[in-house]
């Protein structure tokens, strides 16, 4: 349980520096993190971005949940006086697709993909995921992915 919790934290300038080093602290220890920059493009690189559901002046719930560890460029959705859909998705194939790929897929379910493996390219693919296709999964889950190289140049270097 983190120390943020059920809190929601609006963190200014968090493009870059200290902003941006806050608003992934905050969102580490639990808490709902909504960023804001001057420049669109500077928020994103920062590797999140977040789309509202709802019209309302309170963030009443978040998907992923908080502590989440997604994949970078992954939408963070916001819930403002509205709940996410009970609804459940099927978790698909992701084998053989390329990272982006997968990762695209799933946020088209509200699913989101981690991994621990290091993304060094375009060229990894999906060799495996902790959930298997077809099995039944609410939205929000975060389930992870292992990549290897299709670039065989790469192969005997060390």
């Amino acid at each position: 349980m983190g120390k943020l919790d059920g809190k929601v934290a609006v963190v200014t300038g968090a493009n870059s520096g200290v902003g941006a080093a806050i608003a992934k602290l905050f969102a580490a220890e639990g808490a709902t993190v909504v960023m804001t920059a001057r420049r669109e493009a500077a928020l994103e690189e920062v590797g999140l971005q977040a789309r509202v559901y709802g019209e309302g002046g309170t963030v009443t719930a978040q998907l992923p949940g908080s502590g989440a560890v997604v994949a970078s460029g992954s939408t963070i959705l916001l819930y403002a006086g509205k709940e996410p859909s009970a609804d459940k998705e099927t978790m698909p194939d992701l084998t053989n697709l390329s990272y982006q790929t997968a990762r695209d897929r799933m946020a088209a379910l509200g699913l989101y993909i981690k991994t621990n493996s290091s993304i060094t390219d375009t060229a990894q693919i999906v060799s495996g995921q902790t959930v298997a296709a077809g099995t039944q999964l609410d939205h929000g889950t975060v389930v992870e992915v292992t990549l290897v190289t299709s670039d065989s140049s790469m192969l005997g270097r060390y």
